[in-house]
């Protein structure tokens, strides 16, 4: 949470009375429920403030100063607070706090290549960064201990970066961009019952990074009227999810790799235009959904062992899906709509399905499934059409209906309960 306005800040801190021009302020505190505060205005500031001992303040203020806040604190359930406003170029804030349940928070407004850094070395941390009306600036959270949370907010900026580091357990991070150009978010989590969550409004060229490794993953993103913005997360054991949406897409891409244990993705690209998103499961309880929107469609989907199902949809364009999952109670339901459509496929052992449908153009359809209680139904409606379907072993069944111009259908399957039919009109 972000602590104060800059407003209330800035009539709290002046009761501490201002240092004005150039000038270095130092503060050292030792003990339990100390107070410092500094105000500086103009020129070239510098405050360090450094406490130890337990329940302590330490507030700074820079106004109209190219300037650096240093602060560092000690023991338990202490408190900094950092702001700098209309600061000069690079003007800096970093807050150093190590035992438990340290609180930190900085705000810059209105400065060029600033930069914000925290540590927190302890259990029960807290901290939040906020930049305002920034161009080149940096947000950098590192987190090292329990029951950390950390927030970055970055709006009106200009190519900024945000990166937020958690190593420890119960982590939650929260990473927010609003009308930004050419900014970047990377959270990195490690370590027990993670959670990430991004928004972006009117962004353009940003990028999202994500991380978790070890246990509750979660992590959910969302990006909205944005143009050129990519996401990238990654995951390895434990509960994981993911739920991403883009709203407006433009040339959108969306790449995530999930291993072991819970697994589920929900994708959703809506609008767009260069549209691409690929997906990787590996072990457990599979799942993949996704929805894409208009253009230069693709998509790729893998899965491996696990509850595997997908169930995908796209519309209209240069349309493309691969799809590819191995072991366990497989499924796949699909759809395809309008323009140079294509479907690949594959399956391997066990509950296999299929079911596709594509519409109108250059339609091309392939589903390959070997073992187990197979069936596949594929339908394709008018253009150069073609499908190919192959079962090999167990309760097979296979369809294809067909629809206008130079329709073609192959079905080859093997073993067992076979049954097959091809309709073309």
């Amino acid at each position: 949470m972000f602590n104060k306005s800059p407003l209330a800040a800035a009539i709290l801190m002046l009761s501490a009375g201002p240092v004005l021009a150039d000038g270095v302020s130092e503060q050292t505190q030792q003990g339990w429920h100390n107070d410092a505060a500094v105000v500086q205005v103009g020129g070239n500031a510098h405050a360090v403030q450094l406490q130890d001992g337990a329940g302590n303040d330490a507030r700074s203020l820079q106004t109209v100063s190219v300037g650096t806040i240093n602060q560092r604190q000690q023991g338990t359930h202490n408190r900094a607070n950092a702001d700098q406003h209309l600061a000069g170029p690079g003007s800096s804030i970093r807050q150093v706090q190590e035992g438990h349940a340290n609180d930190a928070h900085a705000t810059q407004f209105g400065s060029w290549g600033s930069s914000a850094n925290q540590v927190q070395l302890g259990n029960g941390n807290d901290s939040s960064v906020a930049q305002y009306g920034s161009a080149h600036s940096r947000a950098t959270t590192i987190q090292r201990g329990d029951d950390n949370s950390a927030q970055v907010r970055q709006d009106l900026s200009l190519h900024s970066r945000a990166r937020i580091e958690q190593q420890g357990s119960l982590n939650e991070a929260s990473a927010e961009q609003r009308f930004t150009l050419g900014g970047s978010i990377d959270i990195e989590q490690q370590g027990t019952l993670h959670q990430i969550s991004v928004y972006q409004l009117d962004t353009a060229g940003n990028r999202v990074t994500t991380l978790q490794n070890g246990v509750n993953s979660s992590a959910s993103i969302t990006q909205r009227s944005q143009t050129g913005s990519q996401v990238q997360i990654t995951q390895f054991g434990g509960l994981q999810d993911v739920t991403v949406h883009q709203a407006a897409a433009d040339h959108s891409l969306i790449e995530t790799l999930q291993t072991g244990e819970g697994n589920s993705l929900q994708v959703e690209q809506i609008d767009g235009t260069h549209l691409t998103a690929r997906l990787t499961q590996h072990g457990v309880g599979n799942n993949q959904t996704l929805e894409q929107s208009g253009e230069g469609n693709s998509v790729t989907l893998t899965a491996n062992g696990g509850d595997n199902r997908v169930r995908l949809t796209q519309t209209g364009n240069y349309n493309e899906l691969y799809f590819d999952q191995n072991g366990s109670d497989n499924l796949l339901i699909a759809e395809q709509r309008g323009t140079s459509n294509r479907f690949d496929g594959s399956s391997n052992g066990w509950h296999n399905t299929g079911y596709l449908d594509q519409d109108g153009s250059f339609n091309q359809a392939t589903l390959r499934q070997s073992g187990h209680l197979n069936t596949a139904d594929i339908t394709q409606y008018g253009s150069n059409g073609s499908a190919y379907v192959s079962q090999a072993g167990s309760l097979n069944y296979a369809v294809v209906n067909q629809a206008g111009y130079n329709q073609v259908s192959t079905i080859h399957q093997y073993g067992y309960g076979n049954q097959a039919s091809a309709l073309q009109r």
